[in-house]
C-alpha cells in the first residue's frame, strides 16, 4: 500500500483521538462522560466478579447454536444486499483519493486495513455481551475479532462478485439461490407437518447430514477459538484455521479484481443521502428509497378525526423500508432459540408458553429505538405536524398508533412462526399480540414524552462520542424509572384481581386495563409537551 494511505490512517487515529478528547472537555461533556463510566464499569464489574452466571452456555450449545446463527447471518447478508453491490467511500475520500496516483488494489487494501482496525474496536463492545460465554478474556476477544472479520470479508467478497459479474447478474444469481433456500426449508417445514415429529428430533437428522457437517466445519473453528480457554494450543489450532477462512475470503477479493472505482463513486453519494436522512431522525427507516417510482401503498385508513391519515403515513414508510424484516428476524430469532432450548414441558405444558409470552410481551422496550414510526422520526418535520389542521390530541394518538401496531403485527407473525416450531396449540400465545397492544403504546408513550421533553437526535454513538453514550444511557435510565410506577400499577391490579377472583384470565384483564388507562393519561402530557415544542430553539442539531 501507498506510503501516503498508511499516513491518512495514522491521521484518522490522531483525528478520533482529538475527538474524543473534544467530547469530554465541556462540564456536559464531562458529566455524561461519568455517566457513560459508571454504567459501563458497573457492567464490567458483574461480568468480572461474577462470570459463571446463570446465562452462561454450555459448551456443546454452543457448538451446536451458534454455527446455525452465523449461517444465518450469512444468508441475512445474502437476502438483503441491493443490486447496488459497491465498496462505499466517504465523500472526500471520493474527491481526493480516486484522484490520486493510487490504484484501485492499493485503495482496495486501504478499506481492507481500515476494516481490520475497525474490527479490534469493535470487538471491546461484543466482548460485554459475550465474555460469560468464554473461558478466557484474551482468546474471547480474539475469537471476536476474527469473527468480526469473516462478516466483513464475507460482506465485501459479496460487493466484488457483483462488481465482476454485473449488478443484474448477481441479482439474478442471488435470486436463484435465495429460491433454492426456500425450496429446502420449504421441504423442511412439510416434513416437520407431515411427520409430526418433534422439531429438535428434526434438528438433529439434520445436523447429521453430510451438507451441514461441510458447512459447519469452517463455522465451529471460530467457535472453539472464541471458547479456548487461554492462548495454547487450541487457540493457535483453531485461530489459526479461522484466520485462514479470513485470509481465503480476502485472497478471493483481491483475485476478482473488479472494476469498482467508477461504481463507488456514484453510490459513495446516494450513501451519503442516505446518512443525511439519518441523522434527521428516520433511524433503520433510513433505508427506505427517498425517490423513484413507489413499488406498492397502503389502502387509506378512515379519518377518524385526523388519526387515520397519521397511522397510514407512518405505516406505509415503515412498510416500503427494511424494518419490518429486521424486527422480524429480531424478536422471531430469540423467541424460537428460547423455544428450541427451553426444557421440554411438564404434563401441563404451560412452562415454555409463559415463558415465550412474557419474553413477546416485555422484549420489546429494547426494540422502541428502532421503531421511529412517530415524533422521533419527523424532528424535522415539526413544524409541518404543528401547521396541520388537526387536534393535538389525535396528532398524538395517531402517531402512538402507528410504532404500537407495527410491533404488534410483528408479534403476531412471530406468535404463529413459534405455534408451528412448538408443533402444539398455545391458547396464551395467541392472546400475546392483543395483551402486548397496551404494552407497546405505554414505551412509545414514554418514549415520544421524554423526546418532546428532552429532544434529541436518534443517531449511533460513533467511536469515541461518550456525549451521546452517557445521554443514551440517561434517557434508557430515565424510561425505566417513567415505566417502573405503570408497572407496579398493572401488577398490583392484576395481583387483587387474581386474589380476588380466582382467575388468570380476570387478573390478565385488570393489568391489560390498567396499562391502557395509564397509557391513554400519558396522552395529555404529549400535547402538552407538543405544544410547548419551539421548532426555532428545541428543534436537535
Amino acid at each position: 500500500m501507498h506510503r501516503a494511505l498508511w499516513l491518512l490512517i495514522g491521521l484518522q487515529l490522531r483525528g478520533w483521538l482529538r475527538y474524543a478528547k473534544r467530547s469530554v472537555s465541556s462540564v456536559r461533556g464531562i458529566i455524561l462522560f461519568v455517566v457513560f463510566l459508571f454504567f459501563s464499569c458497573g457492567w464490567l464489574m458483574s461480568i468480572l466478579i461474577n462470570p459463571s452466571g446463570p446465562d452462561r452456555r454450555s459448551p456443546e450449545s454452543l457448538d451446536r447454536w451458534v454455527p446455525l446463527l452465523l449461517l444465518g447471518g450469512c444468508l441475512l447478508n445474502l437476502f438483503l444486499s441491493s443490486n447496488e453491490r459497491v465498496i462505499s467511500f466517504r465523500p472526500a475520500e471520493v474527491d481526493f483519493l480516486f484522484a490520486g496516483p493510487f490504484t484501485r488494489r492499493q485503495l482496495l487494501t486501504y478499506k481492507i486495513v481500515g476494516i481490520v482496525a475497525a474490527a479490534f474496536f469493535q470487538a471491546l463492545f461484543f466482548l460485554f455481551f459475550a465474555y460469560r460465554w468464554g473461558d478466557g478474556v484474551l482468546p474471547a476477544y480474539l475469537g471476536i475479532v476474527l469473527l468480526i472479520l469473516f462478516f466483513q470479508f464475507f460482506t465485501l467478497t459479496l460487493t466484488m462478485l457483483a462488481s465482476t459479474v454485473g449488478a443484474r447478474a448477481y441479482s439474478r444469481g442471488r435470486k436463484a439461490v435465495l429460491f433454492i433456500i426456500l425450496l429446502v426449508l420449504a421441504g423442511v417445514a412439510v416434513q416437520v407437518v407431515r411427520g409430526g415429529g418433534d422439531p429438535l428430533e428434526t434438528l438433529e437428522r439434520l445436523e447429521s447430514s453430510t451438507a451441514w457437517q461441510a458447512v459447519r466445519t469452517p463455522l465451529s473453528w471460530f467457535v472453539k477459538a472464541f471458547r479456548a480457554g487461554h492462548l495454547g494450543l487450541d487457540f493457535v489450532r483453531y485461530g489459526s484455521l479461522a484466520l485462514l477462512v479470513d485470509l481465503a475470503l480476502v485472497a478471493i477479493v483481491y483475485a476478482l479484481d473488479a472494476q469498482y472505482l467508477e461504481a463507488s463513486a456514484a453510490a459513495s453519494e446516494r450513501q451519503y443521502q442516505r446518512l443525511q436522512r439519518l441523522r434527521s431522525g428516520q433511524g433503520v427507516l433510513a433505508a427506505a428509497p427517498g425517490s423513484g417510482k413507489a413499488r406498492f401503498s397502503l389502502p387509506t385508513l378512515p379519518r377518524m378525526g385526523g388519526v387515520g391519515p397519521i397511522v397510514w403515513r407512518q405505516l406505509l414508510v415503515v412498510a416500503r423500508s427494511f424494518l419490518p424484516l429486521i424486527l422480524l428476524l429480531t424478536l422471531g430469532g430469540v423467541s424460537i432459540a428460547i423455544a428450541l432450548s427451553a426444557d421440554r414441558p411438564g404434563d401441563d405444558g404451560r412452562s415454555p408458553a409463559w415463558l415465550l409470552a412474557g419474553m413477546l410481551v416485555g422484549f420489546p422496550v429494547f426494540l422502541t429505538p428502532m421503531v421511529l414510526c412517530d415524533f422521533r422520526g419527523d424532528v424535522d418535520r415539526m413544524e409541518v405536524l404543528k401547521a396541520l389542521p388537526i387536534r393535538a390530541s389525535w396528532l398524538a394518538v395517531g402517531q402512538l398508533l402507528a410504532p404500537t401496531l407495527v410491533l404488534a403485527i410483528t408479534q403476531a407473525i412471530v406468535v404463529t412462526a413459534l405455534q408451528l416450531v412448538l408443533g402444539r396449540f398455545e391458547p396464551l400465545l395467541l392472546a400475546v399480540p392483543l395483551l402486548a397492544v397496551p404494552v407497546n403504546f405505554v414505551l412509545f408513550a414514554v418514549e415520544n414524552l421524554l423526546f418532546l421533553l428532552f429532544p434529541v437526535r436518534i443517531v449511533a454513538a460513533s467511536p469515541g462520542d461518550f456525549q451521546t453514550s452517557g445521554r443514551y444511557m440517561l434517557i434508557f435510565l430515565a424510561k425505566f424509572l417513567c415505566l417502573g410506577p405503570i408497572i407496579l400499577a398493572s401488577a398490583l391490579v392484576a395481583v387483587l384481581v387474581q386474589w380476588t377472583t380466582q382467575s388468570t384470565v380476570a387478573a390478565l384483564a385488570g393489568a391489560w386495563l390498567t396499562a391502557l388507562s395509564c397509557g391513554i393519561g400519558l396522552v395529555p402530557l404529549i400535547v402538552l409537551a407538543f405544544d410547548r415544542f419551539d421548532v426555532a430553539s428545541d428543534t436537535p442539531t
